[in-house]
């Protein structure tokens, strides 16, 4: 049976992991975000030999590599921002929870336990899929 200890455990539990999942995802996100733009300078600095020497087949190769390689991280970075919400609105209800002394009714309960697992599948789930995409992105590099 499902107690307000358990609850309220579980709220603690939610609470802690949003804020590590937090960090995870701004983490991920900022790292992407700098080898997007690192390659988006290098895309600029391609399209200018294109501009200047014309299409050769090594510059063009080098100009659809950076296309994927940026098109790859951005999805990434799209789950990074899921993982960052997620994590967000599940801190924002955990922290709501702890701060106000509840007086838990049974359906208060079921739906505080529902929320927090469907926020915490979403962060893992978008957590693992960030994961295979890199692991992907670094098996094509190879």
């Amino acid at each position: 049976m499902i107690t307000n200890e358990f609850i309220l455990e579980y709220v603690d539990l939610s609470f802690n992991a949003s804020i590590a999942f937090l960090g995870i995802g701004f983490t991920i996100f900022t790292l992407l975000y700098a080898f997007i733009q690192n390659k988006k300078d290098a895309l600029k600095e391609i399209e200018e030999i294109l501009k200047l020497e014309g299409g050769s087949i090594s510059v063009l190769r080098k100009k659809n590599s950076a296309v994927k390689f940026i098109s790859k991280m951005r999805k990434i970075n799209v789950d990074a921002i899921i993982i960052i919400i997620s994590s967000f609105i599940c801190f924002i209800i955990t922290s709501i929870t702890k701060l106000i002394e509840w007086e838990f009714s049974c359906y208060w309960l079921w739906g505080l336990l529902i929320t927090l697992s469907l926020y915490v599948l979403i962060i893992i789930g978008s957590l693992m899929r960030a994961f295979v995409r890199i692991i992907q992105a670094y098996n094509n590099a190879r």
